[in-house]
Order: C-alpha cells, then sequence, then structure tokens
C-alpha cells in the first residue's frame, strides 16, 4: 500500500536551503574573510573615532614628508600638520614589527589605512568593502555615489576608488593589491568637511608604496 506523502518539517526545510557554502549575514562566508578587517575599521573609526576627536586633544602632528608603515615594505605620507592617532614611522618600528593599520585625523575628517592578505583584485576587494559594510549596517544609510574611478599611486600600483554617503556622513573609499596584499584606504567626516580636505585625501592616497621614496619626486601638500 502506497504511503502517503507527508510534508518536510521546519527542520527539514532549513537543511535543504543550506547552500554548498556556509553563508553570513546573507553573503558568502569566503567572501566575507578577505573583508573582515573592513568591519573593525568601520565600526571602530567611522563611529567612535569622530567622537574621540572632539573629546581628545591630539598632540602629535604630521611632519611633512613622513611615512607611516601599513605592512612590512609599503607605508604611506599623510598630509602634513594632521594628527596621528594611530600607527608607527618608518623611524620608528617597534621589534614586533610595522602595524597593519594608520590613522589620521584634521579634527573633522579621519582617514584609515589597513592592510591584510588578498588574493583577489582591487575591484573585487572594493566589492566587498561595499557588501560588508552594508550588510553590517556599519555605515547608517550607506550609499555609493559615483562610479568606481582608477587611480594610480606616485609609485605606479593602480587602484579604484569611489565616494559614499550616510546618515550625517561622507566618505571616499579605495583599494589596492599590491603582491598579495590588500590595502583599504577609507576617509570620512561630516558632509561637506570630506570634500574640503579631498585635496589632502587624494595626497595620501597617491602616497602608498614602498618605506623609501627618496627617489621619487613626491608633492608634499601644503
Amino acid at each position: 500500500m502506497a504511503h502517503e506523502a507527508t510534508a518536510p518539517t521546519a527542520g527539514e526545510r532549513r537543511r535543504r536551503r543550506v547552500p554548498v557554502e556556509e553563508r553570513l549575514a546573507g553573503l558568502e562566508r569566503r567572501s566575507i574573510v578577505p573583508a573582515l578587517v573592513v568591519v573593525g575599521i568601520w565600526f571602530l573609526w567611522v563611529v567612535a573615532v569622530p567622537h574621540l576627536d572632539a573629546a581628545v586633544d591630539h598632540d602629535d602632528p604630521v611632519v611633512a614628508g613622513e611615512r607611516f608603515a601599513i605592512s612590512d615594505d609599503l607605508a604611506v605620507t599623510p598630509p602634513p600638520g594632521w594628527d596621528v592617532i594611530d600607527g608607527f614611522r618608518t623611524t620608528d618600528i617597534p621589534a614586533g614589527g610595522a602595524g597593519a593599520r594608520a590613522a589620521f585625523t584634521n579634527g573633522t575628517v579621519t582617514i584609515i589605512v589597513t592592510t591584510d592578505t588578498y588574493d583577489g583584485t582591487a575591484s573585487e576587494l572594493l566589492e566587498q568593502i561595499d557588501k560588508v559594510t552594508s550588510a553590517t549596517g556599519a555605515v547608517d544609510g550607506f550609499t555609493v555615489t559615483d562610479g568606481r574611478s582608477t587611480v594610480t599611486t606616485d609609485s605606479g600600483l593602480t587602484g579604484v576608488a569611489e565616494t559614499f554617503t550616510g546618515r550625517g556622513v561622507e566618505g571616499t573609499v579605495a583599494a589596492f593589491v599590491s603582491d598579495g596584499t590588500g590595502i583599504e584606504v577609507s576617509a570620512s567626516g561630516q558632509p561637506d568637511q570630506e570634500t574640503a580636505a579631498a585635496r589632502h585625501i587624494a595626497h595620501l592616497i597617491h602616497s602608498i608604496g614602498p618605506w623609501d621614496t627618496s627617489d621619487a619626486d613626491q608633492q608634499e601638500a601644503s
């Protein structure tokens, strides 16, 4: 005698819906792993740093031409006069080695540079940054405002960049990949303040390159 078919239970339906690759926040886990650092960046710096900037007096201004390490062989030159929030100068690296993050502020705009291992392209890295930012809600109302543009640093490294808006914030995000190292630059501030600092932000982005740039023709932002 044929058995009457029974509807699958809720547990069976859930098991059937699970894809081959485990997902997190609606995204493939393997696609999030390279961009996990982005969550920390946006949560700690885009949200926390502006409040800290208003409450804390900085006393470590950047001197023109100073280089800050973002990996064992890469560094950036921040805008002169900006305050150092995090990071090590290439002339003052601790015994533990270079850090993977550097952050600077002019009081209204914050720039964060971070690095991590990454084997994709710069465009793929920027896509992951957007996905993680949107999925986590790290920037309330996150919206990309311009199409991606190609940007090339003074050292010849080519990446991609875009601008965004959020609730009470404007910003720029850039991504590069150099020899298996993903480089993420995020700059954000109150509306209009980020636009006013665009030249300084571009200065830092274009400065990404080897620690020693003494042979390169570097242009300093005033």
